[in-house]
């Protein structure tokens, strides 16, 4: 059997390509110890760095992009959070982590409309994410769509029915309510 010139090349580069992945993921790995080393001795600056080299080693890693905003959070630098939780959304649109604290900056921004938007593909990605629910209807409260807002804590307190943050906005919303 005659192999062409390139089915050997083909051949030989593939175990290179093996070692680059392999070597790519174990560097990955000791990066990932040494930022969460960094962060827990307090070099939140130094995991930044090191989170941004991982980024660009792996930049399909949604998870890299969403860890990278939570330091960014701890520093205050909410642009650049915005910025990493809106980058780990390029990669998977799909990522409820990331559209709940992207929910989160929204409405503390006084962006509802766009908090509600990001709550609830938070939501449609992860049905069962009651801590979604509960902050879609504080945020729907806050919009003055009441009966919306109860609905969303029903759904929360089935998924999670000693939810004390559920618990506690449906008191509120039923004092809200025998007052009007």
């Amino acid at each position: 059997m005659h192999e062409s010139h390139h089915e050997r090349a083909t051949l030989s580069v593939a175990p290179v390509r093996h070692q680059e992945a392999k070597w790519s993921a174990a560097l990955s790995e000791t990066r990932g110890f040494q930022r969460r080393e960094l962060i827990r001795a307090g070099d939140k600056q130094k995991a930044v760095a090191l989170y941004r080299e991982a980024i660009v080693l792996l930049p399909n890693n949604a998870g890299l992009f969403y860890q990278l905003a939570g330091v960014l959070n701890d520093l205050e630098d909410w642009n650049g959070e915005r910025t990493a939780l809106e980058q780990a959304i390029n990669v998977d649109s799909d990522f409820a982590l990331a559209h709940y604290q992207l929910a989160y900056l929204d409405s503390h921004e006084g962006k509802l409309d766009s908090a509600e938007e990001h709550l609830r593909q938070a939501i449609k990605s992860s049905p069962g994410y009651a801590q979604a629910w509960v902050a879609l209807a504080s945020t729907l409260a806050m919009k003055s769509r009441f009966s919306e807002a109860q609905q969303a804590l029903d759904n929360a307190l089935k998924i999670s029915p000693n939810n004390g943050e559920a618990i506690e906005l449906r008191k509120k919303l039923s004092t809200r309510e025998e007052q009007h």
